[in-house]
């Protein structure tokens, strides 16, 4: 049971740096370019997208597994 508490922890933080990088990379975008908050909300949304998407395949992969 443990077990499953590592997995979903390391779950967790990987969803949250993801979200964290792509947001970081979008206001390094935005900051160069001057479009202060676009690319920086493109970024959280795309890294939400992404951390959900990666969750979606872990999660079924474990089931399977």
């Amino acid at each position: 049971m443990g077990n499953n508490y590592g997995r979903a922890i390391a779950l967790g933080i990987t969803l949250l740096l993801i979200l964290v990088a792509l947001g970081g990379i979008g206001l390094l975008a935005d900051t160069l370019l001057e479009t202060l908050p676009l690319f920086l909300l493109l970024g959280i949304v795309a890294g939400f997208a992404l951390g959900l998407y990666y969750m979606y395949v872990t999660l079924k992969n474990m089931g399977n597994g």
